[in-house]
């Protein structure tokens, strides 16, 4: 069952909140353990910095005493200024140089065969001396103040004998590896530092120095180290020196101890001091190289890594404490400001639910009223189209008449030349034309009844002009109610009455077209019937009086004068016709022009009530879409209430 939003909301939040103090106390814990341990390694680097700087002092001052007496030992050979000492002298010098360095516990010389003095025979077998009687004090301490003074052992053997045979050999300061020497039933811990008593470039003999290395192991003490820590001190080989509360692994060899949760350097690793710090699982180690007369010595400091990261697991609880403080603290305000949050929510998805029902609504309104106002357009085009092609039929018919007027006119114009024509001869007949006088003068009659008509003609014309200011009337009025419509259409959401009242003005105003045209047409046709029946009319009488004229030319001389007056009048009358029948070619040709304008204005207005139409579907279509938005938008809220609500509270 879905759960409503604050719960979800508040679990996430929990849920994130314990996700960050998780991570922030893990990468608290992180940031510290590094701390702590750059701390210890940075500690125990200065420990063993500081053991080595106390052992190369010592090492060192112990090296200078030996190097010194070497160095003075060797003027006695000086071919130049050679120094004159004796054996006893040489070893008071030695006596007095060994108990001011309290470091030294054993100082010797020795030196080649007769090489110091030649008297190796005279102290032969004398002590200190061998049987060989050559010049190999020893002495060391039986007290703090008391010397023990014998010769040398071993020193022409390999190995044993090192002490001298080296500086011998290499003819340079030596070190011989650190090694036990029984004293007063105790195995003292020993070094030898050996420098060779040359002069010329040839050895004589050497000094050496045994130094009690008893003080490497109280170096490893490690009192101001963290508990459990360790310290070991070994040469380049292996060779234990020190090591912190166990002088049983001195000398044994670092590489071979077993020694519990220890992993020890390599020799190779020994070499690269960039590999001086091991930390595994158990232990980190900081590895302190000595040189030594080009003797490496190392030192060792080893930190249990419990005692590195204890401090840590006292820092997580705190860290844990507040971060769940702060968790809870952060819940309870985010549980006021999800109230808060939720609450607008709910609020805006009932204004939005509001929103979508009205929505819903006009939008069934809107595609009511745009049906109603499609069919309404579709019967308007209807209509237009008929009017349209009642107009095209008025037009035909006033082309016709213009036709006919045309043709009258030129009607005219033929009569006009015929009776000036007929002046000039009755001019030259005037002596013989007396006796159609009588018929022209019935002539003369007959035009004027023919003027009349042509004046009912003219008359009919007129009403036709008139009839096609109405029809003008109505294109300006339908112009207007085309604007109308326009205006009307595009507000056909909220004015569906009003559009209908024009389409029905229209409507009206078509009918009225279709009644001016019909009335135009029964004009036509009488004015057509007239001319003709006229035209007919007065062919035939002039043809009756020309016969007659035939029969009384020879006559007619003496009415000549007064036919000539008649003919000047006939030439009048035609002439006047002529310009009547040009008028009303004009007229004719204007009504044209004028139906052919109103039936392009009826194009016009079909072509925007098609587009009307089209507008009218296109907001029907929009209004349907509107509609399903609508739909959507009420199923988004029922989602949105959902998510607010929860399924299950939703249902209730």
């Amino acid at each position: 069952m879905k759960k409503s939003l604050n719960f979800r909301l508040l679990a996430w939040a929990a849920a994130s909140i314990f996700v960050v103090s998780i991570a922030l106390t893990a990468y608290s814990a992180y940031s510290l353990q590094n701390e702590l341990f750059e701390k210890a390694e940075l500690e125990s680097k200065k420990y063993a910095e500081d053991v080595a700087s106390e052992i190369e002092f010592k090492i060192s001052q112990a090296f200078e005493v030996t190097r010194s007496f070497a160095r003075n030992l060797a003027q006695t050979k000086d071919k130049n200024h050679p120094l004159k000492v004796t054996r006893e002298e040489v070893i008071e010098m030695m006596k007095a140089q060994f108990l001011a360095n309290p470091t030294i516990f054993g100082f010797n010389t020795g030196w080649e065969p007769n090489a110091f003095d030649g008297k190796d025979a005279e102290y032969a077998g004398k002590v200190p001396y061998d049987a060989s009687g050559r010049f190999v004090p020893y002495m060391t301490r039986k007290s703090s103040n008391e010397i023990l003074l014998e010769a040398l052992v071993d020193y022409d053997k390999e190995g044993p004998g090192d002490y001298y045979q080296l500086p011998k050999k290499m003819q340079k300061d030596v070190i011989i590896a650190p090694y036990a020497y029984p004293v007063n039933g105790k195995t003292v811990l020993l070094i030898t530092l050996a420098s060779p008593v040359i002069s010329g470039g040839k050895f004589y003999g050497e000094v050496g120095s045994d130094v009690d290395l008893t003080f490497f192991q109280t170096l490893t003490d490690t009192k101001n180290l963290p508990k459990g820590s360790r310290i070991i001190i070994y040469d380049k080989a292996g060779s234990i020196i020190g090591f912190t509360g166990d002088e049983s692994r001195l000398l044994k060899n670092i590489f071979t101890e077993k020694i519990d949760n220890y992993v020890p350097y390599t020799a190779s690793r020994l070499q690269d001091k960039n590999k001086h710090i091991i930390l595994d699982e158990h232990n980190m180690s900081i590895l302190t190289e000595i040189d030594m007369n080009n003797e490496s010595w190392f030192i060792e400091v080893t930190i249990p890594k419990t005692a590195i990261v204890g401090p840590i697991y006292k820092q997580v609880g705190i860290l844990s404490a507040i971060g769940l403080t702060l968790a809870f603290s952060a819940l309870l305000i985010g549980y006021f400001l999800i109230g808060k949050i939720t609450g607008k929510i709910i609020v805006l998805a009932d204004r939005l639910k509001e929103s979508a029902d009205v929505t819903r609504n006009g939008s069934n309104t809107v595609k009511d009223a745009s049906f109603q106002v499609s069919s309404a357009t579709q019967e308007q085009a209807s209509a237009i189209q008929e009017t349209a092609t009642t107009l095209e039929e008025i037009s035909a018919m006033v082309v016709k008449s213009v036709d006919n007027a045309k043709n009258s006119s030129e009607q005219a114009n033929n009569s006009f030349e015929i009776a000036t024509e007929g002046k000039r001869t009755v001019e030259q007949m005037r002596q013989s034309m007396d006796d159609i006088r009588k018929s022209n003068h019935d002539i003369v009659l007959q035009i004027e009844n023919s003027n009349k008509e042509i004046e009912g003609i003219i008359r009919v014309i007129q009403d036709i002009s008139e009839k096609t200011k109405v029809i003008n009337d109505i294109v300006f009025q339908t112009k207007l109610l085309s604007f109308n419509a326009s205006v009307e259409a595009a507000r056909a959401g909220d004015m569906g009455k009003g559009f209908a009242v024009v389409a029905e003005e229209v409507g009206n105003l078509a009918a009225m077209s279709g009644n001016s045209s019909k009335e135009i047409n029964e004009l036509l046709e009488k004015s057509i019937s007239s001319v003709s029946g006229i035209i007919a009319e007065t062919k035939k009488r002039v043809e009756t009086l020309v016969h007659e004229g035939k029969a009384k030319v020879d006559h007619g001389t003496k009415v000549a004068e007064r036919c000539e007056e008649i003919l000047d009048q006939i030439v009048h009358n035609v002439s006047s016709v002529k310009h009547l029948m040009g008028d009303v070619t004009v007229a004719a040709e204007e009504q044209s022009k004028g139906v052919k304008n109103i039936s392009d204005a009826m194009n016009m207005l079909d072509i925007t009530t098609q587009d009307n139409t089209k507008t009218v579907h296109q907001t029907a279509n929009q209004s349907e879409l509107l509609f399903k938005e609508a739909d959507n938008l009420s199923d988004i809220i029922l989602m949105l209430e959902e998510e607010v609500y929860g399924s299950k509270n939703k249902a209730a």
